[in-house]
């Protein structure tokens, strides 16, 4: 942990060389810009010198809502002059089992000292945890995670949701072709429709 203040720095922390003299830290915080102790937690990222004195430190993500970091939650491509950090933001903490709650991939574009560029927030409408962002060759990112929809029919089923974004935060298509879903590998339900329709894959197997 690191203390800044009174408020703490610390759980999972990522890593990134920003030059021969300065690194970034970046990890889950105490936020002093919240009014609620329930809700106090921000993404943050700290600056230091090889002699691990703090050069700078920001903070990022909506006030007065908890975020959690990601295990990977800071990247760098090579050279490229910014970083991306992320988490799950409106993060709700649990007992027993998954959120009942929407949740949010945040991901915040940073200049090497830590000043926010851009801060996008991006949802299915499902509770959402995110693992990983991944910066890319192309200038922008990869954010990957877990997604559980408390309504689904398959209980505690989780999926994977993998967002590719541009270097501005946009959305970006995965680059797989658009395909006919055969009406066999699903069964839909009820019948007739009510208020909602369901639908359950079948085949596991395919694509």
């Amino acid at each position: 942990g690191y203390t800044f203040g009174y408020r703490m720095f610390a759980y999972n922390a990522s890593l990134v060389k920003i030059d021969e003299e300065k690194f970034m830290v970046a990890s889950r915080a105490g936020n002093p810009r919240s009014t609620s102790m329930q809700n106090a937690d921000d993404l943050a990222a700290i600056v230091m010198d090889t002699n691990f004195n703090e050069v700078s430190l920001n903070f990022y993500g909506l006030p007065d809502s908890n975020v959690v970091e990601g295990p990977k939650v800071l990247s760098r491509y090579d050279t490229l002059p910014y970083v991306f950090l992320g988490g799950t933001e409106k993060f709700v903490v649990t007992v027993g089992g998954y959120g009942q709650d929407t949740t949010l991939f945040m991901l915040t574009k940073a200049d090497l000292m830590g000043n926010e560029i851009w801060t996008r927030y991006y949802s299915n409408n499902t509770y959402l945890f995110m693992y990983k962002v991944l910066a890319t060759s192309d200038g922008g990112a990869i954010m990957f995670g877990s997604s559980y929809d408390p309504a689904g029919p398959d209980g505690f089923e989780q999926d994977v949701w993998i967002v590719k974004v541009d270097s501005n935060g946009n959305y970006q298509t995965t680059g797989i072709a658009d395909q006919q879903i055969p009406k066999n590998d699903f069964i839909f339900y009820p019948n007739p429709v009510g208020d909602e329709v369901h639908f359950r894959q079948v085949n596991q197997l395919r694509n």
